[in-house]
């Protein structure tokens, strides 16, 4: 028996897994202690509000020196249009960039624009392929995680 999953069926599992990915625990980045604090600041400038412009001031000399969390901030902020005018295809250079480092946020995220075909062309087995990656390194995500349910290596890993 066949069976097509409806657009609706869909958005809940894209929504439950969104939820997952953002809650499990997060792999470590090896930082310079100087990098560490930009890369923090760049994720608490992006926290902290709707209005993401900031943020793309603060992250992006991250993300163009490749480092994946400044990366997915800018893929989810163009994704989204926080705060400037919503660009698939900058949002899809950008999740490109960061999940090709494996972070599963953006892999994820990769795979939901390949579904709706937004900033890149629609491909359901690129979609499948990217899921499958999230999912795989999820996976190790949750093996890494020790009793406080925080993560081996702390707050900044691949989410």
């Amino acid at each position: 028996m066949h069976s097509t999953m409806t657009r609706q069926h869909f958005a809940a599992v894209i929504g439950s897994a969104v939820i997952a990915v953002s809650l499990l625990p997060a792999a470590s980045y090896a930082a310079s202690p100087i990098e560490g604090r930009a890369i923090e600041k760049c994720m608490s400038v992006y926290n902290r509000g709707v209005d993401h412009r900031e943020a793309l001031i603060v992250c992006r000399p991250l993300a163009e020196h490749g480092v994946s969390h400044a990366q997915n901030v800018l893929g989810e902020i163009y994704m989204y249009g926080e705060g400037i005018s919503q660009d698939f295809d900058e949002a899809a250079k950008w999740f490109r960039l960061a999940a090709e480092q494996h972070h599963r946020r953006a892999q994820f995220m990769l795979g939901v624009l390949y579904w709706s075909g937004d900033g890149v062309p629609q491909d359901y087995d690129k979609a499948v392929k990217w899921f499958r990656l999230a999912e795989d390194h999820l996976s190790v995500a949750n093996n890494q995680t020790d009793a406080s349910g925080l993560g081996q290596d702390g707050a900044f890993g691949n989410e």
